[in-house]
């Protein structure tokens, strides 16, 4: 199959594929050992839990966390950040300013996520991604404000579809993910990319819909386009990407 034919099918493609002939790598552990209480006010009034600077998290006064939300060590929270109910942030990750993190939100351990991301119920993070600022996940599958009916509809009867980021992968400035899609391990997305399909990994997609450009290294050196899969061996790493 070759590398466009997986990015316009992707339910024939798995990550599987490039899993198998790729050397093994250990995935940093997920600990979760800070707690912090008690839940931000939903009128935005400002309590202890955001003012508490912790040794094994490291929490602007301005960030806003749920109680019941899991932040592991050392961790940084940056100024107006809010992680709400349940949401998990991996120990040595970054959540930037003014970054929203919704319910239920996985974030992995050595993720960096940039100022002014909203990470949507739905968004299971990797570990050791990267993602740029302004980036936006949507994972409502139509949604609507209210019934035919005109009666107000709640966000709980909407469908949520996951958004997937496989570990190593990087997501640039602005980029915008659609509901469902799965990003490979170490694929990257270049600035303003609109994912409406399936990354296979170490893919290098742009543009609106984005579209494979090429291939990219482990360290984040690009290669051409091919048609068909090419294996490289990287100048500046040594590493082989597989076929």
């Amino acid at each position: 199959m070759t590398l466009s034919d997986k990015l316009s099918h992707p339910t024939t493609y798995s990550d599987a594929d490039s899993l198998a002939a790729t050397p093994a790598y250990t995935l940093p552990a997920m600990t979760f050992p800070v707690s912090i209480s008690p839940t931000i006010e939903v009128d935005g009034t400002m309590n202890e839990a955001a003012t508490a600077q912790s040794a094994e998290a490291d929490v602007h006064p301005t960030a806003r966390i749920s109680s019941s939300a899991r932040i592991g060590r050392e961790v940084t929270i940056q100024a107006e950040a809010q992680i709400l109910d349940r949401a998990s942030v991996g120990e040595r990750s970054l959540v930037g300013p003014r970054t929203f993190v919704d319910e239920d939100v996985i974030v992995g351990a050595y993720v960096r996520v940039l100022n002014d991301v909203t990470l949507c119920k739905g968004v299971m993070i990797e570990s050791g991604v990267f993602i740029g600022p302004h980036v936006l996940f949507t994972s409502m599958e139509n949604p609507r404000a209210i019934y035919p009916s005109g009666e107000p509809k709640p966000e709980t009867q909407n469908d949520f579809e996951c958004i997937l980021v496989r570990h190593g992968a990087s997501i640039e400035a602005g980029a915008i993910l659609l509901a469902g899609v799965r990003i490979g391990q170490f694929a990257m997305i270049r600035p303003g990319s609109v994912v409406t399909q399936d990354i296979p990994a170490y893919g290098l997609v742009a543009g609106n819909p984005a579209k494979l450009i090429g291939q990219v290294c482990r360290c984040g050196h690009p290669y051409p386009y091919n048609e068909e899969p090419t294996s490289h061996t990287c100048p500046d790493c040594g590493f082989t990407l597989p076929l």
